[in-house]
C-alpha cells in the first residue's frame, strides 16, 4: 500500500486490529483462528525481513554487521603492525630526535612531524588501495555474486578519505609520543636501551592480533563444518538423481503426461515418476486445518499442504511409519490424508499408529488420516519441521518428478528426448532436487567464502607483523647469537631461544580466542 504524503504508518498500524475485528472478527472466533496485520517499509525488506513467502530472497543485516566488523578488525591489525614496528625501530631515529631537540624543536613540533608522516603514509596506501580494488573487483563480485555500484561517488570517496586519515593519525599517535618523549641528554649519551620502550604494549598488541586471527580462523572452520553437515544431512527423502520438471501451466503436458510417463517408465533406468501441485524445498503453501487430537477433540491449526499422486511418496523415497500409501485410482483415498510425524506430535499422539483414522478437514476437504511418514525437511535447515499433510490431487498438477538410476547427463538426455517427443510445443524447464536444496544455502556459501578471504588477509597481516618483530629481535641480538654459536650452540637451540617468547604470546592468544570463538559461533 502507498500511504498519502505525511501519513503515519504507526497510526495506520494501530487501526488494523479494529479493521480485522469489523470484517472477520466473528469468523475468527468461530474457527478459533486469529489473524493480525503489520506494516513493513518496502526498503526494509532486503536486510531486515525473513518472513515465510517473502517477495524475493533476502539477505541479513547481521551479515553486513559481521563483515563490517571483520573489515575493521583487519584494518586494526594493520594499524597494530605500524605501531609495533614504529616503536620497535624507534632507536633508528633517536639521533634525529636528539639533534632536532638541540636545534630548538619543541615536543609538539616533533609529534606533529611524525603524525604528518603517518598520515601521508596512510594516504599513499589509500591511493594504492584504489588500484588493488580495481584489480580485485572481478574476484570480489564473483565471490559475493553482487555488483559493486556507486563505488566512487562523492560521498563514498569522502568517507574513504576520512577513514584513511583517521587510520593514519591514530596509528601515528603512540609512536610520535614515544619518540618525542625521550630526554635529549639521554639520547645523545646513548643511555636508551633499544627496543625496551613499549615492549609490553608490543606484546599485548601481538596477542590481540593473533587472538583476532585465531577467532576468524575458528569461525571459518565452524562454518565449513556446518556446510558439510547441511550437505550430508538426512532430509527424510532421497534427493539423489531426482529431476523436477516444471509444467508451467501447459495444456499439452497436462493432457499427454500419461503417455510421457509410460514412455519413460518403460526404460529400466527410470525408477520413479510422480506429479504434485507444489515442490518441496521452500515451495509449499499452508492452510488452516481442523484435526482430531489424541483426546478426540477437534483442534484448528496451520498445516503445510501438497497435492500429490499415488506414486509421490515412493518416488521421493519417503518412509511410512504407520498406515499405508495412497492407492492409485481409489475413490476412497480422495478423502484420505498422509501426514508427517510433526503433525501427530502437535496433536498429542504418542504413537503414529494411534493417529490412523483421525479426522482431518481443510476447507471443503474432509477425510481421515490414512498414513504417517517420517519427518522430512521441506524447508531449509534454518527452520524447524512443521506439520504437513499430503492428499491425492485430482486437479491440475504443476510439477513432475522423475527419478533415474544412471549418470546425470544420460538421465537428463533421456527425459529431454521424451519431452520433445510428447510435448514439442512446450518449453522444457527442469532442476535437480539436490540443486534446489543447495540454492537455499547460497548465502551461507558466500558468507563462508568471504570469511575465508578475510581470515587469510588477517593471518597474512598478523604474520607479517610478527615476522618483522622477530627480525628486529634477531637484529638486536646479533652479537649474542654469535657468542652462543662460538660456544657451541646449535641452530635449533638458537631458533628455540628466539621463538620461545613469541610462541608464548601465540599460546596466550589462543587461550583468549578459544572462549570468544565459542561464544560467537554459538550465537
Amino acid at each position: 500500500i502507498m500511504l498519502k504524503s505525511g501519513a503515519s504508518a504507526e497510526q495506520l498500524q494501530s487501526k488494523l486490529a479494529t479493521f480485522l475485528e469489523k470484517y472477520i472478527g466473528s469468523d475468527m472466533k468461530k474457527n478459533k483462528v486469529y489473524w493480525s496485520y503489520f506494516l513493513q517499509p518496502l526498503t526494509g525488506i532486503h536486510l531486515k525481513s525473513n518472513l515465510r513467502y517473502e517477495i524475493m530472497p533476502t539477505s541479513s543485516m547481521a551479515y553486513v554487521s559481521v563483515f563490517g566488523t571483520i573489515g575493521l578488525i583487519v584494518l586494526l591489525l594493520a594499524c597494530i603492525n605500524y605501531i609495533n614496528l614504529s616503536t620497535a625501530y624507534a632507536v633508528d631515529r633517536f639521533k634525529e630526535v636528539g639533534v632536532r631537540k638541540v636545534m630548538g624543536a619543541f615536543k609538539n613540533q616533533l609529534i606533529g612531524q611524525y603524525l604528518v608522516e603517518s598520515w601521508m603514509l596512510a594516504m599513499i596506501s589509500f591511493i594504492i588501495s584504489i588500484a588493488w580494488i580495481e584489480l580485485a573487483r572481478p574476484l570480489f563480485e564473483g565471490i559475493t555474486e553482487k555488483e559493486l555500484t556507486a563505488l566512487y561517488s562523492l560521498d563514498t570517496v569522502i568517507v574513504l578519505v576520512l577513514v584513511a586519515s583517521i587510520v593514519g593519525l591514530l596509528s601515528g599517535v603512540y609512536p610520535s609520543v614515544v619518540l618525542s618523549s625521550f630526554k635529549t641528554v639521554n639520547i645523545l649519551k646513548g643511555q636508551i636501551t633499544p627496543g625496551t620502550s613499549g615492549a609490553w604494549l608490543r606484546k599485548s598488541l601481538v596477542v590481540f592480533q593473533f587472538a583476532a586471527t585465531i577467532i576468524l580462523i575458528t569461525c571459518i572452520l565452524v562454518t565449513q563444518v556446518q556446510l558439510r553437515f547441511i550437505r550430508n544431512k538426512d532430509l527424510g527423502y532421497n534427493k539423489e538423481n531426482l529431476l523436477i520438471l516444471n509444467v508451467n501451466g501447459s495444456p499439452e503436458v497436462k493432457s499427454g503426461y500419461q503417455a510421457f510417463k509410460n514412455d519413460l517408465l518403460s526404460n529400466p533406468a527410470i525408477t520413479g515418476f510422480a506429479t504434485s501441485n507444489a515442490m518441496i524445498a521452500g515451495g509449499l503453501s499452508n492452510s488452516i486445518a481442523t484435526i482430531e487430537d489424541a483426546s478426540g477433540e477437534r483442534i484448528n491449526g496451520t498445516i503445510f499442504t501438497n497435492g500429490v499422486d499415488a506414486d509421490y511418496i515412493e518416488t521421493y523415497g519417503m518412509k511410512l511409519l504407520a498406515g499405508r500409501n495412497f492407492i492409485r485410482d481409489s475413490k476412497a483415498d480422495s478423502l484420505g490424508f498422509i501426514v508427517n510425524e510433526s503433525t501427530i506430535r502437535n496433536y498429542g499422539y504418542q504413537d503414529a499408529r494411534d493417529a490412523i483414522g483421525a479426522e482431518l478437514a481443510m476447507g471443503d476437504q474432509k477425510g481421515q488420516i490414512i498414513g504417517v511418514v517420517r519427518d522430512f525437511h521441506y524447508n531449509s535447515l534454518h527452520q524447524k519441521i512443521e506439520p504437513i499433510c499430503m492428499f491425492l490431487w485430482r486437479g491440475s498438477f504443476s510439477r513432475i518428478a522423475v527419478r533415474f538410476d544412471e549418470n546425470i547427463q544420460a538421465g537428463v538426455n533421456r527425459v529431454s528426448n521424451a519431452w520433445k517427443k510428447h510435448f514439442p510445443n512446450s518449453v522444457l524447464e527442469f532442476s535437480f532436487a539436490e540443486q534446489r536444496l543447495e540454492d537455499q544455502y547460497r548465502a551461507e556459501k558466500r558468507f563462508s567464502k568471504i570469511f575465508l578471504l578475510f581470515s587469510g588477509i588477517s593471518l597474512t597481516i598478523a604474520s607479517l607483523g610478527l615476522f618483522a618483530l622477530v627480525s628486529y629481535a634477531v637484529k638486536n641480538r646479533t652479537k649474542e647469537i654469535g657468542i652462543r654459536k662460538v660456544l657451541g650452540a646449535s641452530v635449533t637451540k638458537i631458533v628455540s631461544m628466539l621463538s620461545r617468547e613469541f610462541v608464548t604470546l601465540i599460546i596466550i592468544s589462543f587461550l583468549i580466542a578459544a572462549p570468544v570463538s565459542y561464544y560467537f559461533m554459538q550465537q
